[in-house]
């Protein structure tokens, strides 16, 4: 098993670094093993001509057919994928989760829990309790 395709089965953010000379096979690879993961290359970073491309693996390999000057220097590969979570796979939206939790504790505990659960992020599930609460 190559190093890609154990971090094919993590959850969340990966952070590579790759060269010049590989870094079409890097995103083919990907395309191959990950094709809905979320790329972003950071070419020369932190220097005078630093770019960043976003997208998936596919749409990258199209940037550079439409410019092949760009895959020339160093880069930091930042992949993303996220594994089906908990709500996900049980078909209930954050809502309905929100209003289960707030009817049996109070909104912190409640918003705490649905993060655990969601996987979504703190401060939107807040927010959403807050209007949630109110109706």
């Amino acid at each position: 098993m190559t190093r890609l395709e154990e971090l094919s089965a993590v959850d969340g953010t990966q952070v590579l670094l790759e060269s010049t000379h590989r870094i079409e096979r890097l995103l083919e690879q990907v395309l191959q093993l990950m094709p809905l993961t979320q790329v972003v290359l950071a070419k020369e970073l932190t220097k005078r001509h630093e770019t960043f491309i976003r997208g998936t693996a596919q749409e990258c390999l199209q940037v550079f057919a439409q410019d092949p000057l760009l895959k020339k220097g160093e880069f930091v590969v930042l992949l993303y994928q996220q594994k089906n979570s908990a709500s996900d796979s049980s078909g209930m939206d954050g809502d309905s989760l929100l209003k289960l939790l707030l009817a049996e504790m109070p909104l912190k505990k409640a918003v705490k829990l649905a993060v655990s659960i969601s996987g979504q992020k703190k401060n939107d599930l807040y927010k959403r309790a807050l209007e949630v609460s109110k109706n």
